[in-house]
């Protein structure tokens, strides 16, 4: 589905890198081999935007996070969003709403999103203008994270 407005830019980042060889996690069943785990919080301002009249908008924010390293590869992910910013005139009954957020990897640019699922309705004019996001995700792949510009990568 079409975004009515995207990501601008985030706001108010503050991430943690904790590298971590040796360390397991439970995914599917199985202890797993742990390489690092990456926790950031922030906001995400969006793209000016306003909704007009009564019909019910949803869509998927993609919030781009950090890109995954070559060799590395994403074991779990955890994440939660919430409405920072939004606005109304005109009306009475507006609603906005975070339905789920899941995470996702493009496989071109390797680039992790946490992706929301909005969803707006209003009488009048109404807007989202930033949500905050929260995540936690564990990497695999402990041969890569030596490398001194995978630290500064996933150091942000």
């Amino acid at each position: 589905m079409p975004a009515p407005h995207d990501f601008q830019q985030s706001i108010g980042k503050q991430r943690a890198a904790w590298i971590a060889p040796g360390g397991k996690l439970l995914a599917g069943g199985q202890a797993v081999d742990i390489g690092a785990i990456l926790i950031e919080s922030g906001t995400a301002v969006l793209e000016p935007y306003v909704f007009a009249g009564e019909t019910l908008t949803q869509w998927e924010l993609r919030i781009p996070v950090f890109r995954v390293p070559p060799g590395a590869f994403v074991l779990k992910a955890v994440a939660t969003c919430g409405l920072s910013v939004f606005d109304w005139e005109q009306s009475d009954n507006v609603i906005w709403a975070i339905d789920v957020v899941h995470t996702e990897v493009d496989t071109g640019s390797q680039q992790f999103f946490v992706v929301p699922h909005l969803g707006n309705l209003g009488l009048g004019n109404t807007t989202i203008k930033s949500v905050s996001y929260h995540v936690t995700v564990f990497l695999g792949g402990t041969d890569v994270f030596h490398r001194d510009e995978v630290l500064r990568e996933l150091e942000g």
